[in-house]
Order: structure tokens, then C-alpha cells, then sequence
């Protein structure tokens, strides 16, 4: 997990010039730690209902472990679930 958000943050930059928004959803369930951890992100969509994967979030999109990223269509429909920040990467390089 700590290695896919580090190479969000590098590539954010990248991502959005793409149009791609990223938001995040946190399985945190103590508040210090999540904002410890969202303190220095890129992106400002930054949500925790601090409890952990049982929370709605993660029930909603089918969520069973982190990271999971997903790409989203303007209709907020899954068209892709990626693991990976490679993955996410060589997606956003076939989206010219």
C-alpha cells in the first residue's frame, strides 16, 4: 500500500494532466494515523469513516483489500480495477 501511494504522489502530476482525479479512501481507524498519513498527499479527495474495511466505502465498491484502485467512467461506473501503480501507469499511457 505504502508503495502504490508513494508512486501516486510521484506520478500525480502525470495522472491529472490526464484528467484522471484521484480520491482516496482509507481503512484507518484512528484519526491521528489517517491524518498523519493523508498530510502530505497531491489530491485534496481524501475520505475515512475510520472503520477500517467494514466501512460503507469499501462495501460499496467491492473492496477486499488495499491497495485497490479503480477507474471510474463520467457516469462514476467501474471500467477498471487495478492493483498496481505500474498497471495504473501503462492504462494512463494507452489514454492519449
Amino acid at each position: 500500500c505504502e508503495d502504490v501511494i508513494a508512486a501516486l504522489k510521484k506520478n500525480y502530476k502525470t495522472l491529472t494532466s490526464k484528467n484522471l482525479k484521484i480520491i482516496t479512501f482509507s481503512a484507518d481507524t484512528e484519526k491521528s494515523v489517517y491524518q498523519k498519513t493523508v498530510a502530505d498527499f497531491p489530491w485534496l479527495d481524501n475520505y475515512c469513516d475510520f472503520k477500517g474495511i467494514g466501512g460503507i466505502n469499501f462495501k460499496n465498491y467491492g473492496i477486499l483489500g488495499t491497495p485497490s484502485m479503480f477507474i471510474l467512467d463520467s457516469k462514476g461506473f467501474i471500467i477498471e480495477k487495478i492493483a498496481l501503480a505500474d498497471e495504473l501507469m501503462a492504462w494512463s499511457e494507452r489514454q492519449k
